[in-house]
């Protein structure tokens, strides 16, 4: 490190000011000779999912790409909650990268699922901050592993895509915090990746590009990040701002003789020194080094990364509904597959994530390699109503023993660049749904979609498996798991609520204009459903089995760092089990969820094996940030440790008492005696104090009366309104009492 970090300084001071200058440009590393500089160019993809090159840098049609291996979605891995699988993710995209060509894969992306209708939600992972950096590091170190570079994106806060390029998110700094940027911190400082891309959004006024706060104060300071930044496309501004913030390249960027001209203009205005100048181009400088010393001669094997596409969605799909064991089906079944999806599969997000797909298959022709005699009808075409299809397919299920109905969103109600406006599937597809249960009960729904949808029909059909985007080879995934040749493990990553207005962003979503108010705080996701015990059609980290798995024995271990717990597979199939587990704060000092996820680890066992594991809890799991105060902090109290299967179906929990990390805040004369009492533990030195003075003492007790009344009429006094009551009370004794209790 120290010899590249020489290279770089060696190479800054063999070139002049507009030379500098001019690799603040993407475009200049990309498309021009740099090579005059010492430096090699390097070659930025789009790759959350897979890697969309293009065939031609000059084409202006962004579906045309050389054919690579389609992955499922960053919203369909995540259901795996499996770490080993994100970091073999990593390993395929890396190994294919380098085989184009690719230096750095743009992704993964980080940002939270604040509402169900974001447009780029199928990109992103949870709803929860911990369940993403997890799964986003093992991304990164499995990409950096093969020598290509990661770009953490979009930091921070791209929840939406309505006028995403100018927007300004007002959101408090305990949220922004605990929620937006903790979903980062891991990735980028476990992962330390080879770039980091800012948003286009402004977060409390601050454009991501040049955001003080985000940039500075967070990313490079706190995080002590030295790669590189990059912004979105397009998504530059204030260029002197920028650099002195700590951005190093803009994505195209200008041309080199117009960068060199505007660089000029601000250092001659005193708006810039070459001394930041060089600070913010020495990250790039260092990059392309590290492009050049990281290339391998890497060859792969498409069919085994094929394969490993269909492992990773099978592991991931979400067995959501089993009504009496419906599923699996047997080969010997009578099979109808009904639905324009099984036969032109819905596998990927729309934008700059869309990848051509090495070889795509399709849940029909899956089907009936397992069963021969399976037939198929179309009934619909994507959001199209076509009553001849749908006759056709209502006669094809009266038939049939069981139908599998495939259905969900078409590629164009969710893409980058705008947001959905409801949760609603289309009405076609659902009219020819109840028009199949009415000939044939027998039914279960294969979903695909990239975000929650709503479920009117949830109770009349016998299963659901939920397919999110599955990716190329998501038609055997599903066939695997409906024939029962393999056993569904996947859970959800974020709440399926009954319907789009129970959200709690609906009211905020997307905002009016160009500002929008995270009034729902750190209520994001299970963290409002669960506390508001608020009905969902699924909750958070929910999935079924085709087994049973039982826990017994919880222990926390290491001073509440770690927590083990046995785990049996009581079933007659082997199966996978994802356990959780939650932390319950005191929510005395500040308004706390019901729990919070702090740790999972998914387990395989086989049928009848029972195993003893420990899962490590995350860095903040018993922390709080202060907003006011600016920091993290721990409340002292009891904490609650739970296991479960989901947030709603705890199965375990056990207490343990933590105590306070930092100094409160003094008590003054406005400090009421319930704080005083609960908080600060005052109640022997008030008594004491409290002595010579009835009145003082009289509200005292009523802190401690049975009556809800009484007592609240003692623990709502401060010093100000008892010597209103207390004649012996005087100025000088509420200064003593303060010294005394602040000591």
């Amino acid at each position: 490190m120290k010899t590249l970090k020489k290279e770089v300084e060696k190479i800054l001071k063999s070139m002049s000011l507009e030379e500098k200058a001019s690799l603040l440009s993407q475009y200049v590393m990309e498309q021009t000779d740099v090579g005059k500089y010492g430096l090699s160019g390097f070659l930025l993809a789009d790759g959350p999912s897979g890697i969309r090159k293009m065939k031609s840098a000059d084409s202006e049609d962004i579906y045309d790409t050389v054919p690579l291996t389609s992955y499922p979605s960053a919203s369909t891995y995540a259901c795996s909650w499996d770490r080993e699988l994100l970091r073999e993710l990593g390993h395929c995209l890396g190994a294919e990268a380098q085989a184009e060509g690719v230096s750095v894969l743009l992704g993964p992306g980080c940002n939270i699922k604040r509402s169900p209708l974001g447009g780029r939600n199928f990109e992103y992972y949870s709803e929860d901050p911990v369940l993403t950096s997890e799964l986003a590091t093992e991304y990164v170190l499995g990409l950096q592993e093969e020598g290509t570079g990661a770009c953490v994106k979009h930091f921070a806060c791209n929840n939406q895509e309505t006028r995403r390029m100018t927007v300004n998110e007002h959101i408090d700094n305990r949220t922004l915090h605990e929620i937006y940027l903790k979903a980062f911190e891991k990735p980028v400082r476990t992962g330390k990746p080879y770039m980091v891309m800012s948003a286009y959004n402004r977060v409390n006024g601050e454009y991501g590009a040049e955001s003080g706060k985000l940039l500075r104060d967070t990313l490079r300071g706190e995080w002590g990040y030295q790669g590189n930044v990059v912004t979105d496309c397009f998504g530059a501004h204030n260029l002197a701002k920028a650099v002195k913030n700590g951005l190093n390249l803009q994505m195209a960027g200008e041309s080199a003789e117009r960068l060199a001209e505007e660089v000029g203009e601000l250092i001659s205005r005193g708006s810039l020194t070459e001394e930041e100048l060089d600070a913010s181009v020495a990250p790039t400088v260092e990059l392309s080094l590290k492009c050049r010393d990281s290339r391998r001669n890497t060859q792969y094997d498409p069919e085994q990364h094929h394969r490993f596409a269909e492992k990773l969605a099978r592991e991931s799909m979400v067995l959501l509904k089993n009504e009496e064991n419906f599923l699996p089906v047997s080969p010997d079944d009578r099979i109808a597959v009904i639905g324009g999806m099984a036969g032109k599969l819905r596998f990927q997000g729309g934008g700059s994530s869309h990848v051509t797909p090495y070889c795509l298959e399709q849940v029909n022709d899956a089907v009936r390699r397992i069963c021969p005699g399976a037939v198929y009808s179309q009934g619909y075409d994507d959001d199209v109503t076509d009553e001849a299809l749908m006759e056709e397919a209502v006669k094809t299920a009266q038939d049939a023993d069981k139908v599998i109905f495939c259905m969900g969103l078409p590629e164009i109600y969710e893409s980058e660049g705008y947001d959905r406006m409801h949760m609603r599937l289309p009405k076609c597809q659902e009219e020819l749904l109840m028009k199949i249960l009415e000939v044939n009960p027998q039914v279960a729904v294969v979903l695909f979609h990239g975000a929650p949808v709503e479920m009117p029909w949830i109770h009349q059909v016998r299963a659901v498996l939920d397919a999110c985007l599955p990716g190329e080879a998501g038609g055997s995934a599903v066939a695997d798991l409906l024939f029962g040749r393999a056993n569904p493990c996947g859970k959800l990553a974020e709440t399926i609520p009954v319907k789009l207005s129970d959200n709690p962003s609906y009211l905020n979503f997307p905002g009016s204009l160009d500002n929008v108010v995270y009034a729902e705080r750190i209520y994001v996701g299970y963290r409002y459903y669960d506390k508001k015990e608020m009905e969902v059609r699924f909750p958070f980290g929910y999935g079924l089995s085709y087994t049973t798995f039982s826990y017994s024995g919880l222990e926390i271990g290491c001073e509440g760092k770690t927590v083990s717990l046995d785990v049996e597979n009581t079933g007659n199939r082997d199966g996978g089990e994802i356990v959780q587990i939650y932390v319950r704060k005191p929510g005395i000092l500040y308004d706390c969820p019901i729990r919070e996820l702090a740790g999972f680890e998914k387990v395989f066992l086989r049928a009848g094996e029972k195993r003893r594991i420990t899962i490590a809890l995350e860095k903040y799991a018993y922390s709080i940030y202060d907003g006011d105060a600016d920091c993290w902090s721990v409340e002292g109290g009891t904490y609650v440790i739970e296991a479960g299967r989901s947030s709603r179906d705890i199965c375990l929990e056990q207490e343990i008492v933590i105590g306070q990390d930092r100094t409160l805040a003094p008590i003054t004369e406005d400090t009421c005696l319930g704080d005083m009492l609960e908080i600060y533990g005052k109640k022997e030195t008030l008594e004491e104090l409290f002595a010579g003075y009835p009145d003082c003492r009289r509200f005292l007790h009523y802190c401690m009366d049975a009556n809800p009344l009484i007592r609240t009429m003692g623990t709502l006094m401060s010093f100000q309104t008892l010597r209103r009551v207390d004649n012996t009370l005087k100025e000088d004794d509420i200064r003593y009492f303060l010294k005394v209790l602040n000591q």
